[in-house]
């Protein structure tokens, strides 16, 4: 698996394939221009727009140069998702189970539905159904520390005696955020705030010791 480095100091190094050119401060500066012109037409185009054409046009670079990073638009898609994400989902800790579930799952609701991020989440969902380097990536960067993230919350409220005995982590995870991703791609009810509260209530009754806790 290829290492992310979203802000490499001395390679500009993809976090899908681990490309790498030797680093001097002009690349520096269009590697990060790549990404700032593919976060752009995410914002505002949406996934669909974003071509390497494009991209390259936007960033002043040749198609050349963004190749020798990445091997197509999915791949800068994710440096560009992954970087402008990085610090945008903390992980609470207000002594409270319940309270750091329901910060973190309307962090990620306002950071799928607020920002330009949900749709090109969305689309890079869509891809990995037929590319598994992408997926893979995908998976590794994005999704893990995501997962990490609530384990961490998940932990701490056991320490504290709040949750259920027997609760399996992986299966509380999937059972939280698999319901946002589901609207997020079909899009068949809201996804908001309303939503999220919604269902934290629902789990609640089944994770924890006093649900209204």
């Amino acid at each position: 698996m290829a290492e992310r480095k979203t802000q490499p100091k001395s390679e500009p190094t993809s976090s899908v394939n681990g490309a790498a050119s030797r680093g001097r401060p002009r690349s520096m500066r269009a590697w990060k221009a790549v990404l700032d012109v593919a976060t752009e037409i995410l914002e505002r185009d949406g996934y669909g727009a974003l071509t390497v054409d494009a991209i390259a046009a936007g960033a002043g670079v040749s198609k050349a140069t963004i190749y020798r990073w990445w091997s197509d638009k999915a791949d800068v898609a994710m440096d560009a998702v992954l970087a402008a994400i990085e610090s945008e989902i903390p992980v609470p800790d207000t002594g409270s189970l319940r309270k750091d579930l329901e910060q973190q799952l309307i962090n990620v609701v306002d950071m799928l539905t607020k920002t330009s991020h949900g749709p090109a989440i969305a689309g890079l969902i869509a891809e990995i159904q037929s590319n598994e380097r992408v997926g893979e990536a995908f998976r590794e960067n994005f999704l893990r520390s995501r997962r990490e993230a609530a384990f961490t919350v998940l932990r701490r409220g056991r320490e504290r005696g709040e949750l259920n005995k027997g609760i399996d982590f992986d299966v509380a995870v999937d059972s939280l955020y698999g319901p946002v991703y589901y609207r997020l791609l079909l899009g068949h009810q809201p996804l908001d705030r309303k939503f999220g509260k919604a269902l934290l209530a629902q789990l609640c009754r089944g994770l924890l010791v006093d649900p209204k806790a």
